[in-house]
């Protein structure tokens, strides 16, 4: 399957863009448009970086493949100061909730639902996702939560809220170290229980190799 970071690479050369200009456009590194990446995933960060950085690119077409590489009516985007325009759009992907029982098929990268302008929203903030359920006491069912992508699990803060995606479950657990150092336990804040005392929402034992995305939560919006 061709990855977004091809069509990055396609969107260059035909454009007729300088791979050094495009560098300086987006802040991303020299390796980024090295065609032996080719096959590898691309962050939704970066990702993000691109698409505001040249706004009259699709984003249905980088993320899927699917439909024009430009946007319609990019003829009018392209002479807009393109500083001032990324002033104005800060696109960030928004994503669904995948509960535990379900399977993700696509990394972050490809299953965003939409873009959306997150605007001045909260400081940082690199995702969204549509959050549902009970589990998180906290948040509100149907709001959508604010996040940012983590990469270096060094900065984790343990004992704070975090989407964390797997192969198999998008979810938003508060964190915790396990004892055992590779792994990390997510627990939810609904202290709910069955009649017999256990719990209805139990801590789950997650390896921290199986952790494809992990996220902070900054806050959330109600609509």
């Amino acid at each position: 399957m061709e990855t977004a970071r091809a069509r990055i690479i396609q969107f260059i050369e035909e454009q007729k863009i300088e791979p050094k200009k495009f560098l300086e456009t987006t802040g991303l590194k020299k390796g980024f448009v090295d065609k032996s990446h080719i096959n590898s995933s691309a962050s939704d960060v970066y990702l993000s970086k691109i698409l505001n950085s040249y706004p009259e690119l699709s984003a249905e077409w980088l993320l899927t493949g699917k439909g024009d590489m430009l946007k319609s009516e990019n003829s009018q985007i392209i002479n807009e100061d393109r500083e001032s325009y990324n002033e104005k759009e800060h696109l960030i992907p928004l994503f669904e909730d995948v509960p535990v029982k379900h399977r993700v098929y696509e990394t972050l990268d490809i299953d965003a639902v939409q873009w959306v302008d997150a605007g001045n929203w909260f400081y940082g903030i690199t995702a969204a996702m549509r959050y549902s359920g009970e589990s998180m006491c906290e948040y509100p069912n149907k709001c959508i939560l604010t996040l940012k992508e983590i990469t270096d699990y060094e900065q984790i803060v343990w004992g704070e809220n975090y989407c964390i995606e797997t192969s198999e479950f998008r979810i938003v657990k508060r964190i915790q170290k396990a004892k055992q150092k590779e792994n990390i336990i997510a627990y939810s804040s609904n202290p709910k229980t069955y009649p017999d005392g256990q719990l209805i929402y139990e801590p789950i034992n997650i390896p921290q190799k199986k952790i494809q995305k992990l996220y902070k939560v900054l806050g959330y919006i109600v609509k």
